[in-house]
């Protein structure tokens, strides 16, 4: 894994990126809002009519699991490394495990609430 280790000493430390940077912000930005209006169009609807957890959920655990130490880490002003990532994937092997202890499956309301969390917090749910 990348290294997350921060040196944030004053507001603007971190060098602005160039044009490719720039680009590459772009494209994810916009990326990441069609991967949220995707997830709006079915946020009522993410379970499958066979019961498992549509695939475009899971399309964004790995993302999250990568970007969340950042985001943490930058936000609290913190050196927390990659706790924040192993907090929320130990957390949702929780929400799995009692799910499969509930229903013998591990894909339920219960899993799909932890995952979907961050998404409906932000949205205003």
């Amino acid at each position: 894994m990348v290294s997350t280790e921060l040196k944030l000493l004053e507001c603007g430390s971190l060098p602005k990126p160039g044009p490719i940077g720039r680009l590459v912000r772009l494209a994810f930005g916009i990326l990441s809002l069609y991967y949220i209006f995707g997830l709006w169009t079915i946020r009522y609807d993410l379970l499958a009519e066979t019961g498992s957890i549509r695939s475009l959920v899971w399309n964004g655990i790995l993302p999250t699991l990568f970007l969340i130490s950042y985001v943490v880490n930058i936000g609290f002003s913190r050196a927390w490394k990659k706790w924040p990532a192993f907090v929320g994937l130990g957390i949702a092997i929780i929400a799995g495990m009692y799910g499969y202890m509930q229903t013998g499956h591990y894909e339920t309301l219960v899993l799909r609430l932890k995952l979907t969390e961050p998404l409906m917090a932000h949205s205003g749910f």
